[in-house]
């Protein structure tokens, strides 16, 4: 690796691989392992491999790359892809690396992700999104619900920032519920839904 510029923000350029990287620490209960990473910097980019990390039963597959990283506002574009992961792993995964929307959050269940974000690393807020997913045979545990949410089914898309749930069975207690659900901007969260329900408990609801 070369250095050039101020020590604060240097430009770099040169490479760094890393093979069997082991994770520890945070929530994990177990390590997040890494079979090979590589990372290509240049003054006006850094830009990693497509490397496969591993939790327990859960694979994810990552690329990224930072650009104008010595600039006031760098920007980042980050590809993920996983099939059938563990939800309850993929949510302990979001919680220790900060992931607020996901604090007291648990579940169990598959999903399955592939997904694109563009935008500043400054504001993830403003990151543009783009990819499809899957959420099958789910539960949810919240603070605030006596009970799971038990989400049967859910196609996702992802679009700009915000998350689209069509074909939507979910179930809490008694009810049982259809429809479509939106979540529009993650650092403060807006829903919009047009579910029916054949029976609903109004306690419940």
């Amino acid at each position: 690796i070369k250095a050039n510029g101020p020590a604060t923000k240097p430009a770099l350029a040169g490479r760094i691989a890393a093979r069997a990287v082991d994770i520890r620490g945070g929530d994990l209960p177990d390590p997040l392992y890494a079979d090979s990473i590589a990372l290509t910097m240049t003054p006006a980019e850094i830009r990693s491999n497509a490397f496969t990390a591993r939790t327990g039963r859960t694979a994810v597959t990552a690329e990224f790359s930072l650009s104008d990283y010595a600039a006031a506002n760098p920007q980042i574009r980050l590809k993920l892809n996983s099939n059938n992961a563990d939800v309850g792993e993929l949510l302990r995964i979001g919680g220790a690396y900060g992931v607020a929307a996901v604090d007291g959050l648990t579940g169990s269940g598959t999903a399955t992700i592939n997904v694109e974000a563009v935008g500043p690393t400054q504001h993830l807020n403003q990151l543009a999104m783009n990819g499809s997913g899957a959420v099958r045979n789910a539960s949810f545990q919240m603070p605030s619900m006596a009970e799971p949410l038990q989400l049967r089914n859910a196609d996702l898309r992802f679009t700009a920032n915000s998350v689209i749930l069509d074909n939507v069975d979910a179930g809490l207690g008694h009810t049982a519920a259809r429809g479509r659900v939106t979540v529009r901007d993650f650092s403060d969260p807006h829903l919009e839904f047009s579910l029916a329900a054949n029976q609903a408990s109004v306690q419940e609801l």
